[in-house]
């Protein structure tokens, strides 16, 4: 009878304890601070999102996530050294081309060039491995956002672009 008595008092607490919980469990929606860009958070809202996220993502009701006036993202990180070996030759160029300006805006086009030049004889004069000049960039504090990557490699196509049709016949 005890036994009884006490199962019956063990599943009474136990369901009456499952249906009264005090808190409601942490929210993980997503919002359009959690990434870093617009195509980020439209090709999560695609692939990924629930119906909560998709609403709270486009509030607006169209197709688009994020597209709201006065959306604030994430800040990208810059290319590390860690993430360096990871690039295509492209965006490797395009990483190169950015730390380029950045150096020559702090300390002149002359200079900028003098670095990588100096940077190039040294790996030429050693016999190590061979450190990429983007490397030597990231090490003395100059590297980019992918935004800030794409945006050199927009300004060079345009640039080639138009330096093209300029010398067309």
């Amino acid at each position: 009878m005890k036994i009884r008595v006490l199962l019956v008092l063990v599943v009474l607490v136990a369901s009456y304890g499952c249906g009264q919980s005090s808190s409601a469990p942490a929210s993980n929606t997503k919002d359009c601070s959690d990434f870093y860009g617009p195509q980020d958070a439209q090709a999560y809202f695609e692939s990924k999102a629930t119906s909560a996220e998709k609403r709270s993502l486009n509030p607006d009701g169209d197709e688009w996530a994020c597209n709201e006036g006065g959306v604030t993202f994430k800040p990208e990180p810059d290319i590390t050294l860690a993430s360096f070996g990871g690039l295509t030759d492209r965006e490797s160029i395009g990483l190169l081309h950015c730390q380029f300006i950045q150096y020559a805006e702090d300390h002149g086009e002359d200079a900028a060039n003098g670095y990588v030049e100096n940077k190039i004889d040294s790996e030429r004069g050693g016999d190590s491995q061979i450190t990429a000049v983007q490397e030597h960039f990231i090490e003395d504090g100059y590297s980019c956002t992918w935004d800030e990557i794409n945006a050199t490699l927009t300004r060079l196509r345009q640039a080639s672009s138009a330096s093209a049709s300029s010398s067309a016949p």
